[in-house]
């Protein structure tokens, strides 16, 4: 049997959270990112497989629609700005206006991995805890896609910058996601209950 407990133990600082809480991340489509993440230039193909990493499952009808009527008709931009160092946000913002938060930002961490963090629920749900913050009713369906956004520019894009030292955008992902999802799966009793 393979069998373990978590204790709770006082982290001195972010890279030994990260280090911990990226351990614990597992990924069933784990391959669909990292076998596409680093190209140079993007196809339907690749870019269809980093969308199904996020969403954990190929794309449902409805989505697979946006992801053809509001991503695949602008790919020129993308593998534009993947190449260039110049980077227009304002641009970017105008071309994908219509493409809902989560899915904007993954297109940001598309074009620049090392630059721009991905963003979800359970790692908005980790940040929070972390930050003496409500945590457990963190849910992205009441919250606007203005405020999505600003959070991650305002807020969340700032603090990884500022506390990721030599790690990698991808490790502390990893980290903030199974932190949060460890959360969201109630296995917080543990952390309060000491």
């Amino acid at each position: 049997m393979n069998l373990f407990i978590f204790k709770k133990v006082q982290l001195t600082n972010f890279n030994e959270f990260v280090q911990f809480w990226s351990e614990q991340y597992s990924y069933v489509h784990e391959a669909k990112y990292t076998n596409n993440i680093d190209r140079k230039k993007h196809s339907e193909i690749t870019l269809e497989q980093i969308f199904e990493w996020k969403n954990g499952m190929i794309l449902s009808k409805p989505k697979k629609e946006s992801f053809n009527n509001k991503i695949l008709p602008n790919i020129d931009f993308i593998n534009k700005w993947k190449a260039s160092n110049d980077f227009d946000l304002a641009e970017f913002d105008k071309v994908f206006k219509n493409v809902s938060a989560v899915w904007k930002i993954l297109l940001l961490h598309i074009i620049k991995p090392n630059e721009y963090p991905v963003y979800d629920q359970n790692v908005h749900r980790a940040y929070n805890y972390l930050h003496n913050k409500e945590y457990e009713n963190v849910n992205f369906v009441t919250m606007s896609k203005r405020e999505k956004e600003e959070f991650y520019f305002e807020t969340y894009v700032k603090f990884i910058h500022t506390n990721k030292g030599e790690m990698t955008l991808k490790k502390v992902d990893e980290a903030l996601f199974s932190f949060g999802k460890f959360l969201k799966n109630r296995l917080k009793i543990t952390l309060n209950n000491n």
